[in-house]
């Protein structure tokens, strides 16, 4: 799975001191990323969790192998990573170091740790509220696997997949070759900026009505940004390396629920000009191969349910090589329902908030719909069979549970702690249907 960060600025704080970089910052100065072949510079590393000392140079680790390993706390693939993690640490102890990175504060990480139970056991120094590293190796996806030689020398940027005894055997006995790559080049997208550059005489004039569509461009995040003006009135669709069932799957959902993959069928000769299955480097390529699209609708001021027919319109003109269609069709579902009062389950109050680790999740003073749509976009996504809320629940919940979120057996467990279970059954669902145009298709 792929997980999409926002590119950083290049110019951040820092302060120069005699034994190098500190995280901490007073002055400006350009930091420029780093390349394979480059040395890593002796960095000042303050904001440590789970070490023995304070501070940490970043010198200290020459003469070991050192895996940067850049994760976030919403990052499913990255915490699922810390008990390898912590074993790898040990079995490699002294000879290579995996030093787990992340923007977020002390007291996001903490949090994590302690409610998650797969993870209170685990004492892994890492570094937290880092505004250097990120900058040093910029990327757009977690995780993200930085390797650096015992000389400071940079070896590789991998995805997760290197991660392994076989991988650093053979890195630490001289065979850094056999390490994949993981370049994410990062350009920043205004999207209140017409996506196309216009006429340049074309000076302030505004822009009622615009359609553009383009191929793939290397660099931009692939995303889904809906613009608004203060009114909050739609201005802008803008869709960045999308592939066609994203597209779509916007695009008819007339600014509702947008479908879930479990509600959408694809019945094409071609499957993969529409969506893929591929990961890391083969997702990549595949965008890059024409499976993706920029498109940006401007669109006039006109009722906002008028602004999702024509989003709808345009992509039917700009795709004609496909039928598409919302169809209801009775599908295989689990129901979460309620076995009793749920009374016990109303929220006692404060602020509203949730939290999804992939091992954990945590809801306060929101709707149980929370857990629904996680699970079904994220944790159960493989799952062919939709989750749909039939408890009648219409208050807000307090639920706090611990289990694999991808196991629905172990979701069983953590949910009948509140008289709540998942049900298979039958339920009619209205499901996007993307087929061949007959009128393209070779004989």
């Amino acid at each position: 799975m792929k997980v999409k960060i926002y590119s950083f600025m290049l110019m951040i704080l820092f302060l120069m001191s005699q034994k190098g970089f500190a995280q901490t910052s007073t002055d400006f100065q350009e930091i420029k990323p780093l390349e394979v072949g480059d040395f890593l510079p002796d960095i000042l590393l303050e904001n440590l969790l789970f070490n023995d000392v304070a501070t940490v140079q970043t010198a200290d680790f020459k003469g070991s192998y050192l895996i940067l390993d850049f994760w976030a706390t919403w990052c499913a693939p990255c915490i699922a990573s810390f008990p390898k993690t912590a074993e790898l640490n040990k079995i490699y102890e002294g000879k290579l170091k995996i030093l787990p990175v992340t923007y977020q504060s002390k007291d996001e990480v903490e949090k994590l740790f302690s409610r998650t139970q797969k993870l209170r056991d685990l004492k892994i120094p890492m570094v937290y509220n880092d505004n250097i590293l990120r900058v040093l190796f910029p990327h757009q996806t977690l995780p993200h696997y930085v390797w650096i030689g015992p000389d400071g020398k940079i070896i590789a940027s991998t995805y997760g997949n290197d991660i392994t005894e076989e991988k650093i055997e053979q890195v630490i006995n001289g065979q850094a070759t056999v390490l994949g790559s993981k370049r994410d080049k990062i350009i920043d997208v205004d999207p209140y900026k017409p996506l196309l550059a216009g006429n340049p005489n074309f000076g302030n004039t505004p822009i009622y009505y615009q359609s553009a569509l383009t191929g793939p461009i290397d660099g931009f995040p692939g995303k889904y940004d809906l613009i608004r003006d203060d009114q909050k009135r739609i201005k802008k669709f803008l869709f960045t390396n999308t592939s066609i069932k994203h597209l779509m799957r916007i695009g008819f959902s007339d600014g509702k629920n947008i479908f879930h993959n479990k509600l959408i069928e694809i019945d094409v000769q071609d499957p993969e000009k529409v969506t893929t299955k591929k990961t890391g480097e083969e997702y990549k390529i595949w965008k890059q191969q024409g499976n993706s699209f920029c498109f940006e609708l401007i669109v006039p001021d006109i009722p906002e349910e008028q602004k999702w027919a024509l989003l709808k319109s345009e992509l039917i003109k700009l795709f004609p090589q496909y039928l598409i269609s919302v169809e209801e069709r009775n599908s295989p579902t689990l129901a979460l329902k309620s076995l009793g009062d749920p009374s016990h389950l109303k929220s006692k109050g404060g602020p509203s908030k949730y939290a999804f680790s992939g091992i954990s999740g945590e809801l306060q003073n929101t709707t149980l719909e929370m857990l629904v749509v996680h699970l079904n976009s994220m944790y159960l996504q493989r799952d062919h069979r939709l989750i749909l809320n039939k408890t009648g629940i219409d208050f807000p919940v307090d639920l706090s549970i611990e289990a694999n979120l991808r196991s629905v057996e172990d979701l069983q467990k953590a949910l009948a702690a509140y008289n709540l279970v998942l049900e298979e059954e039958l339920n009619p669902v209205s499901k996007l249907v993307i087929r061949d145009n007959p009128k393209f298709i070779k004989p």
